[in-house]
């Protein structure tokens, strides 16, 4: 009996010595994950909202809005920038408030996908992202509230005054993307190709891709020309005809389109993929499920990012020279 009192004693002494031990691993853990938790809530990304930045000429203050880094107060590493492009009828907060930009722009970064950069969003107005022509949008005083149109550089707003405002204000390293959402896609390509050896990336979303100078509302006159001689500086501004001469032969670019949208988008991206298939260009087109809304632009570019960060590293790498 004595026996088997002690062995049952030493039983119970150790069933309570395994509790122990698991209740200090267990508030072990709970520490732990505090700690990891602590750790990244803390080393957040920054956006820094409208930002004064260079205007496009017509008296009013130019902004953007900026997408920092988690790391970039903590380091001084420099980073490459990609410019995002609002669309007609938009503002620079789109990307933020509908697109969500910052926090998907966080979770790809975090899981290697992009690698760390500089988001910047400048403010457009309606302006296609185009240098107005000297005459034809003043018929439409809504539209040029009465301002010459050659002062109204919405093309010059993003390069150089944009980009080259950004390289004084952050770390860049010289190596640029652009992406736009339907005026915006056609304003990507348009900048890029006037220029596409300052660009590592150009992606346009349902992008508006012409084949001629539109006529069809007044802000394509303010923007374009009334029809006749004033339109004729536009195929150096459109995509398709840059595209044609060359421009594009060398510039990686991504298109996308929701299968859904109107043939005018359908349309141009076929007509500018084919281009591009003809002359070997590094291109990617790809239709898919949806209209012209910010849910297919936003799937489109969460698949368009792996193809953007090898774009982004493969740049960085070819610049060897200090920037």
């Amino acid at each position: 009996m004595i026996r088997r009192l002690v062995m049952a004693r030493r039983l119970v002494m150790a069933r309570r010595l395994v509790m122990v031990r698991r209740l200090v691993m267990a508030r072990r853990l709970v520490v732990l994950v505090t700690m990891v938790v602590s750790a990244t809530t803390t080393a957040t990304a920054r956006m820094l909202v409208r930002q004064s930045v260079p205007a496009s000429s017509d008296n009013a203050a130019g902004v953007a809005s900026v997408y920092l880094p988690r790391e970039y107060d903590g380091s001084q590493t420099r980073y490459p920038v990609l410019v995002l492009l609002h669309g007609l009828g938009g503002s620079e907060e789109d990307w933020r408030q509908v697109g969500a930009i910052e926090a998907r722009l966080d979770r790809a970064i975090a899981s290697g996908v992009l690698p760390p950069l500089i988001a910047v969003m400048p403010e457009g107005k309606n302006g296609y992202w185009v240098d107005w022509p000297e005459v034809g949008g003043r018929q439409n005083g809504a539209t040029g509230r009465g301002k010459p149109d050659g002062q109204r550089r919405f093309g010059s707003l993003v390069d150089p005054l944009v980009t080259q405002w950004a390289d004084k204000q952050f770390r860049t390293n010289g190596v640029r993307a652009i992406a736009g959402v339907s005026m915006g896609g056609f304003g990507a390509l348009s900048v890029a190709l006037r220029n596409p050896s300052m660009w590592s990336a150009a992606l346009s979303f349902s992008g508006a891709l012409f084949t001629a100078a539109p006529t069809g509302k007044l802000v394509y006159w303010a923007a374009f020309g009334t029809p006749g001689l004033s339109q004729i500086g536009f195929p150096l501004q459109n995509p398709l005809h840059l595209a044609r001469f060359g421009q594009a032969d060398t510039l990686p670019i991504w298109l996308d389109c929701g299968e859904d949208d109107a043939p005018k988008f359908t349309r141009g991206l076929h007509r500018l993929a084919e281009v591009l298939r003809k002359r070997g260009a590094p291109h990617r087109a790809k239709l898919r499920p949806g209209g012209h809304s910010w849910t297919v632009w936003n799937s489109a570019f969460d698949e368009a990012m792996p193809w953007l960060g090898e774009q982004l590293r493969i740049g960085t790498l070819k610049r060897t020279a200090p920037y």
